[in-house]
C-alpha cells in the first residue's frame, strides 16, 4: 500500500512536463523487456534445463546473439516519425517496433505470465503442456 501511494503521488511521476519532454525515457530493447519479465518474475526451470526462447527473431525482431549484421539489430541514425523526428533526436530501438512484433511481444508475454515459458498462445517457450 505505501509503496505504490509512493509511486503514484510522487511529483516526478505525476508532472506533465516530462510527457511533453521528447529527450524524457528510453525504449528498451525487446529481448531486455523479455529478460527482465524473467527476472522481476524470478523464473526458474522445472527441470533444471537452461532457458530456452523459441524463434525470438522472428516474432519481436530480436534475439541474442542473432543480429542481422555486425551493426546490430538496428541503424544507429533510425529515427521515427512523430515527435522524436520532429525534435532531432534518434530512437534506434523504434526500428524494430513494428506492428507485428509489437503484438507477437504482447501475446508472447501474455503466455508467460498465464502459461509460463510455453509455446501455449504463441508464447516464448519450447513444447506445451496442454494449452
Amino acid at each position: 500500500g505505501a509503496m505504490v501511494a509512493a509511486i503514484l503521488l510522487d511529483q516526478e511521476a505525476r508532472s506533465p512536463t516530462l510527457e511533453l519532454d521528447p529527450t524524457h525515457g528510453l525504449m528498451r530493447e525487446p529481448v531486455l523487456k523479455v529478460m527482465h519479465v524473467l527476472r522481476a518474475m524470478e523464473y526458474t526451470s522445472v527441470d533444471d534445463r537452461h532457458v530456452e526462447l523459441s524463434s525470438m527473431q522472428s516474432r519481436i525482431g530480436q534475439f541474442v546473439f542473432e543480429s542481422p549484421s555486425v551493426f546490430n539489430f538496428y541503424l544507429p541514425e533510425y529515427t521515427p516519425p512523430g515527435p522524436v523526428m520532429e525534435a532531432g533526436l534518434v530512437a534506434p530501438e523504434a526500428q524494430i517496433c513494428t506492428t507485428p512484433n509489437l503484438i507477437s511481444f504482447l501475446n508472447g508475454m501474455v503466455s508467460l505470465v498465464m502459461d509460463g515459458l510455453t509455446s501455449c498462445w504463441k508464447g516464448f517457450g519450447w513444447g506445451n503442456t496442454g494449452c
